[in-house]
């Protein structure tokens, strides 16, 4: 009985072996899979097909983005409004800039695979024209959906499609499936881009171009910038002429600018190997070598403060003697043998860095960037204001008063020596000017408004206030307004201040041409608010306001460009100042930004555009003020998906008044 169960077993075991193999013939008759397929010579060609495809796709999109500073196509890539004529250099590509009309526009590393993506995924069909070679032996059939991913590396890039192919062969019916194409180039873009992004990092924090450009105009003397001479010389400069000069001037030095970590030749001039080396990266890149480029036919955009008409002079602050006309001589010739420099420039033009593999010289890569300058001082961000502040205190005393010495200089015939004889004082020329100031929002009139007036460096400090017209003591208009003599200036500005107002300035020379001539300004009312703070933490699905906690603090920044104003608040405010703030009244977009502490730690926060409604600006006395918390944060980019989601919450909860 064991011996016949044992016998057993074996057969049955038999019958599924052969069962088996019988299987497995009749399906090896009908399809194969994967390994043994790919090594069909036919079969390894549609694979090559495919991925050559791939890989043309990925080098043309390399070779653009090298070229069009990471961009395969900028006019798709940017909304056409942010791609006109001025935002980008033309050099046989088109190269955007990578900043402007304040805002960055240098792409990510994912930005750029995701463009590259993109190609690939698009020229993918016509490339392959659907396999139509293949087709006399072979029915080929996939899905119309590609998965693709690119990664851009320091020395290549490389792809990746996944897309279920099923290959029939005709005569005998097998299938086989192909479902991951591979392509890889080589390419420096990774490493250029690197350093390209540390280059612009560097310019946004140091404005490194701007420092050297105004460097550029001091420190020649074929430009007005800052100092006094004496020189009876007439002195004249056109704005084109300048403009012309500083294209060759800028040029030709920015040209001069290395990289320390690059490969550089030093110039050999202390001047330019210390003052033009610009730390930009700590990491290796001396395999690279940057080139800073200004090419003429590019242009600048140029204003000189002080000039008239295109006409740039001295600044000329000479009294006008009255009397005779040998006083009225004697007083313009020491007017025209003394020159003071005090001149602003306001000036934008585009710059392009090119940045070369030496290892692989035909690996370049190119990206732009404006430089901005107002006033002389670097103004990337847009936030300098245009009326100078540098007040000369002395010079103002002399430059405010109506009254001035005339000095006769002659040589003793005995002992050949210089000798001065002050004679009586003077009175210089003022013209009566007519200021009316207004309320803003209500259009009213305002009476104790102080007017200043600034030229240059000099402030005449509250020269009078605007009331109401009074005869023998007694009021006789209702209009107030302030009717006082000016200094002369070439385009000097009026100061009007107001307690509860913000202050206001109009640019306006004062001349013959003004005198007796009204002029109207405008001041914006402030509403001083006081404030509660409510931080908003997650609670299930929802985000839940609740009470300050004792170890946290709230700085919030508000501030708005047109016209220039910012606030500060800070809670606690152990500090009086900080117990309210002011909002101007009126119809104003403001910038707000929130950062919640705990101890020095950034523990959330808020970023969001506010417009809040006039009528509750002027009816409301305090305002509710939400701040989101996300734990912990170091990265405040909105590429944290942390960070972007307290951005995005926060916008739901702006200010509230109560």
């Amino acid at each position: 009985m064991k011996k016949r169960g044992q016998v057993s077993v074996f057969a049955i075991i038999g019958i599924v072996i052969v069962v088996g193999a019988i299987l497995v013939i009749i399906v090896n008759e009908k399809t194969s899979i994967f390994k043994p397929s790919i090594k069909r010579p036919e079969i390894v060609s549609i694979k090559n097909y495919a991925e050559s495809c791939m890989k043309k796709s990925l080098e043309e999109g390399l070779n653009l983005m090298m070229m069009q500073g990471g961009y395969v196509n900028p006019e798709e890539s940017l909304p056409d409004t942010r791609f006109d004529a001025e935002s980008y250099i033309e050099h046989g590509y088109k190269v955007p800039l990578w900043y402007y009309k304040y805002r960055p526009r240098m792409p990510s590393k994912r930005d750029m695979e995701i463009q590259l993506e993109d190609k690939i995924r698009n020229e993918f069909d016509s490339c392959t024209n659907n396999f139509t070679a293949f087709k006399e032996t072979f029915d080929i059939s996939f899905e119309e959906e590609k998965k693709i991913s690119v990664s851009i590396n320091k020395e290549d890039a490389a792809s990746k499609l996944q897309m279920p192919l099923l290959i029939t062969d005709k005569q005998n019916n097998k299938e086989v499936k192909l479902s991951e194409f591979m392509a890889k180039a080589p390419s420096s873009l990774g490493k250029l881009y690197s350093l390209a992004s540390q280059i612009i990092e560097t310019e946004e924090k140091e404005q490194f171009l701007e420092t050297l450009t105004d460097e550029i105009i001091a420190a020649s003397d074929q430009y007005p910038y800052e100092g006094m001479e004496i020189s009876c010389k007439p002195k004249r400069w056109y704005v084109s002429d300048i403009r012309d000069l500083l294209v060759e001037d800028i040029s030709f030095n920015l040209n001069m600018i290395t990289f320390e970590n690059t490969k550089f030749t030093p110039v050999g001039m202390q001047y330019y190997d210390k003052l033009f080396r610009i730390k930009a990266t700590t990491q290796n890149f001396r395999d690279v070598e940057v080139k800073t480029m200004f090419n003429p036919s590019w242009g600048i955009d140029l204003k000189i403060i002080p000039s008239k008409d295109g006409v740039v002079k001295p600044i000329s602050i000479t009294p006008q003697a009255s009397g005779s006309p040998a006083d009225y001589l004697a007083s313009g010739l020491l007017g025209l043998c003394f020159k003071v420099y005090h001149h602003k420039y306001s000036l934008n033009y585009n710059v392009l860095f090119m940045l070369t593999d030496t290892k692989n010289p035909g690996e370049t890569f190119f990206f732009a960037t404006p430089v901005m300058l107002k006033d002389n001082i670097p103004d990337r961000r847009g936030t300098v204001i245009g009326l100078p502040t540098d007040i000369d205190t002395e010079g103002s005393e002399s430059y405010c008063s109506k009254e001035y010495e005339i000095t006769e200089y002659v040589i003793d015939p005995v002992t050949n020596h210089i000798l001065s004889y002050p004679e009586q004082k003077r009175q210089k020329i003022f013209y009566p000017v007519n200021v009316y100031v207004t309320d803003s929002h209500t259009d009213e009139f305002l009476p104790n408004v102080s007017i200043s007036y600034q030229c240059i460096r000099f402030l005449c400090k509250n020269i009078g206030e605007t009331w109401y017209p009074i005869v023998n003591d007694l009021v006789v208009g209702s209009i107030p307004y302030l009717k006082a003599e000016f200094p002369p200036c070439e385009n000097g500005y009026f100061v009007a201040e107001k307690n509860g107002y913000l202050m206001a300035t109009r640019q306006q020379t004062v001349d013959s041409n003004v005198a007796d001539t009204n002029l109207q300004m405008s001041l914006i009312r402030m509403k001083q608010l006081k404030y509660e703070f409510r931080i908003l933490e997650k609670k299930g699905a929802t985000y839940v306001p609740r009470m300050i906690s004792p170890d946290e603090s709230v700085l919030v920044m508000i501030s708005t460009k047109d016209p220039e104003y910012s606030t500060v608040i800070y809670y606690p405010h152990e500090v009086k100042e900080f117990e309210t703030f002011n909002l101007m009244v009126g119809n104003f977009e403001y910038d707000v930004q929130m950062r919640i502490f705990v101890n020095d730690t950034i523990t959330g926060g808020a970023e969001f555009t506010w417009n809040p409604d006039t009528d509750d600006v002027v009816n409301k006395d305090a305002l509710l003020i939400f701040a989101v918390n996300t734990g912990v944060i170091t990265d405040l980019s909105e590429e944290n998906p942390v960070w972007k989601t307290a951005i995005d919450e926060s916008k739901r909860h702006r200010p509230m008044f109560i």
